[in-house]
């Protein structure tokens, strides 16, 4: 049984956007959204949980957002509410990839 990559699994979850750009073809990566879970919510604002590191998000383009849904977040602004379970595997599947780095590196 081969292993399955963390990064293999995240290019299912999300879908990495192929291009062709003049008949050749890549992948494009690009980090547009930092994922992480609400804790709490006051005054239009989240407190977000990235995996321990707590910041603020506005929540002005999505002010349905509830504690404990699993966001993604671009320049202070929540942009997504994600799916309960991909979010939890977004979560395993980072969690993996930090065991796998070394945080002297980060």
């Amino acid at each position: 049984m081969t292993q399955e990559y963390p990064m293999a699994r995240l290019q299912q979850l999300h879908g990495w956007l192929k291009v062709s750009i003049r008949g050749r073809i890549g992948v494009m990566k690009m980090c547009l959204a930092i994922p992480g879970r609400i804790v709490s919510i006051e005054d239009g604002f989240a407190e977000v949980d990235y995996g321990g590191l707590r910041k603020n998000a506005s929540l002005r383009l999505f002010q349905n957002a509830a504690l404990g849904d699993y966001v993604l977040v671009h320049a202070g602004f929540v942009i997504q509410i994600l799916d309960p379970d991909e979010g939890i595997e977004l979560e395993k599947i980072i969690d993996e990839m930090m065991e796998m780095t070394d945080t002297n590196e980060i």
